[in-house]
């Protein structure tokens, strides 16, 4: 999982999905580990089923 903005989108010409992230890649733009833990924390818990994750 890569965090993208609308101006990583935009500067790559309206790239999204896997080529954006090959693209960001390509630029030497990493992920920042701290924003994938976010994220995907949030992912866990969307996706958890009711009274699972709570503890998170």
């Amino acid at each position: 999982m890569q965090p993208a903005r609308t101006r990583d989108i935009d500067r790559h010409g309206g790239a999204y999905g896997p080529a954006l992230q090959m693209a960001m890649f390509a630029e030497g733009a990493p992920p920042e580990p701290g924003a994938v833990e976010e994220f995907c924390g949030r992912l866990r818990h969307a996706l958890s089923a009711p009274g699972e994750g709570s503890a998170n």
